[in-house]
């Protein structure tokens, strides 16, 4: 009996971070990034990113201007600042 009540607990134990693994990241939307860029630095809505111009901006791990950025090109990761909006670091994968 103790058998079966701790494989119930272990299986229980495991379903939420086996869901947890099998959701995809929430996608950027670049377009957002672009008008907060040419728009206003300082300021964003409530979920944005804000992207300034200390952030750095890499494409294949070369650094490169944010308008230089091919349109195939997907976010591999961000770093961002305390505030969790301010963008400090963005780094591009372009599509070959």
């Amino acid at each position: 009996m103790t058998r079966l009540v701790a494989a119930l607990v272990v299986v229980s134990c495991s379903l939420q971070p086996a869901a947890a693994i099998l959701t995809s990241p929430r996608p950027i939307d670049r377009t957002a990034l672009r008008a907060t860029m040419q728009d206003a630095p300082s300021r964003g809505s409530d979920g944005e990113f804000i992207l300034t111009e200390e952030s750095e901006v890499f494409v294949d791990g070369r650094p490169t201007a944010y308008r230089d950025v091919p349109a195939g090109a997907s976010v591999v990761r961000i770093e961002v600042a305390g505030d969790r909006r301010t963008i400090l670091r963005i780094e591009f994968r372009s599509r070959k």
